[in-house]
């Protein structure tokens, strides 16, 4: 598995696509940044502000910085049911931030997340679904990434 955490990020490359004609769709600006274990992770950054690792995050473990809890992140993925809160975040990255403190402070057990990351409302937070558990049976959709947790 490739592991991909916050720490140790470091920005090598910004492009920008004029604002003239930006969308709710296409990108103000991709960055592309290096891990410490020399991994390519590359961030989609919208014109609303949300910041979205797919598809290069697919299949990749993310440790939440501060803490020992790793997940699996799954592009294009949701896992159906046992949502038990739900909130609005701009990255995957916030949104395990979220499920990791929900295990941490002990209020609730979170598996896992789905991130909604793009849903054309022309704001920056999305819904990040906080999961008790994760069902099996996966369900495929373009515009959101999955992740579980993995200790």
């Amino acid at each position: 598995m490739n592991e991909c955490s916050a720490t140790g990020i470091q920005t090598i490359l910004v492009t920008s696509i004029p604002s003239s004609t930006s969308t709710a769709t296409t990108p103000t600006s991709t960055t592309i940044s290096v891990t410490s274990t020399g991994q390519v992770v590359s961030y989609t950054i919208f014109p609303d502000g949300q910041k979205v690792g797919c598809p290069s995050s697919d299949n990749t473990n993310f440790t939440v910085p501060g803490t020992n809890q790793a997940f699996q992140r799954e592009c294009k993925t949701n896992y159906s049911g046992y949502d038990f809160s739900i909130a609005q975040k701009n990255s995957m990255e916030e949104c395990l931030a979220l499920c990791a403190k929900y295990n941490t402070d002990q209020t609730s057990h979170c598996a896992g997340v789905v991130w909604v990351w793009l849903s054309g409302d022309g704001t920056a937070l999305k819904d990040c679904w906080l999961k008790s558990q994760i069902n099996k049976t996966k369900m495929f959709y373009q515009n959101l990434e999955g992740a579980f947790l993995l200790n």
